[in-house]
C-alpha cells in the first residue's frame, strides 16, 4: 500500500493524471473504463495477483498493447537496507558485498520474460526463486562481485 501511494503521489506531482486500484480485480473495470497509456502493477496482490492481472490484460485485444510495468515489494527490501547502512554511517551493503542487486534484476527479468511461457504461476515462481537463490549462493561461493569504485579525494 505504501509503494502504491507512494507511486500515486510521485507521478501525480509531475502533472500525470492516476488512477488507483487496491487489486487487479479493481483495476480490471478501471483499466477498461479509461484504456490507460501505461500500467503500474505488483505482483503480490490480494484477489487477483500481478500476473492474473496482466493475463487477463494480454487476453484482451483492447488492453493487450499496453505497455506494463512490475514494481516488486523487494524494493521495499533494498531501499530500507540501503537506509540503514548510510545511517550507520556505512557503505551499503548491496553497494559493496557479491552480486546482490544484480541478482534480483536478473530474477526480475526472468520472472517477467516467462510471462510467453506456458507455465502455471507457481512453476514460474518456484523457477525464479531457483534461479535466484542459485545465483546468490554460487555468487557467494566464487566472490563474485560488481566492480568496485574508489574514491581517493580532490587532487
Amino acid at each position: 500500500m505504501l509503494i502504491r501511494h507512494t507511486v500515486c503521489r510521485f507521478l501525480e506531482e509531475r502533472g500525470y493524471t492516476v488512477e488507483s486500484a487496491t487489486n487487479g480485480e479493481e483495476a480490471l473495470p478501471i483499466v477498461n473504463r479509461i484504456h490507460p497509456d501505461i500500467i503500474i502493477t505488483d505482483m503480490q496482490m490480494p484477489k487477483m495477483t500481478g500476473t492474473e492481472l496482466i493475463t487477463a490484460l494480454k487476453a484482451q485485444p483492447e488492453t493487450a498493447k499496453i505497455p506494463i510495468v512490475i514494481v516488486a515489494g523487494m524494493i521495499t527490501g533494498c531501499a530500507g537496507g540501503v537506509l540503514r547502512d548510510i545511517l550507520c554511517n556505512d557503505v551499503p551493503l548491496l553497494f559493496r558485498s557479491e552480486l546482490y542487486a544484480s541478482v534480483s534484476v536478473v530474477t526480475g527479468l526472468f520472472y517477467a520474460t516467462t510471462f510467453r511461457l506456458s507455465l502455471h504461476d507457481e512453476v514460474w515462481t518456484a523457477l525464479t526463486f531457483a534461479l535466484g537463490l542459485t545465483l546468490r549462493l554460487l555468487a557467494i561461493r566464487y566472490k563474485w562481485e560488481m566492480p568496485k569504485f574508489v574514491f581517493n579525494g580532490d587532487r
